[in-house]
């Protein structure tokens, strides 16, 4: 799951924190390797702040998150119930129900 993010990433990481700079990460000491984990564990964001950030987000862009996390580029395992709801409404608001349901299945086996 870690990778160096592209400005692309960070880019999306930017808009899903409400444009505030992207920190350094405190416990590997260097930038994240990710985009998600660090928004849901590092940024102290309301259900509201975080679906605001994923309307900001172009189709494209909440695409290429989708697509991550079907890789296992990124990862739902972290985030708050709630926060997973707003991405999840987000989604199936745009690309539909079914594949809202793809990212709610991962989510649920990772939560185990």
């Amino acid at each position: 799951m870690a990778r160096e993010l592209s400005e692309y990433d960070l880019s999306i990481l930017r808009k899903l924190a409400g444009g505030t700079d992207v920190p350094v990460c405190e416990h590997v000491g260097s930038g994240f390797r990710s985009i998600l984990p660090p928004l849901w564990v590092h940024y102290r964001l309301s259900h509201e702040q975080v679906a605001e950030g994923l309307r900001s987000l172009s189709d494209e862009e909440l695409e290429y998150l989708v697509e991550q996390v079907r890789r296992g580029e990124e990862s739902l395992h972290c985030a708050h119930p709630d926060h997973v709801q707003a991405l999840l409404d987000e989604v199936d608001r745009r690309f539909g129900r079914d594949v809202a349901m793809e990212l709610f299945e991962f989510y649920r086996l990772m939560s185990g």
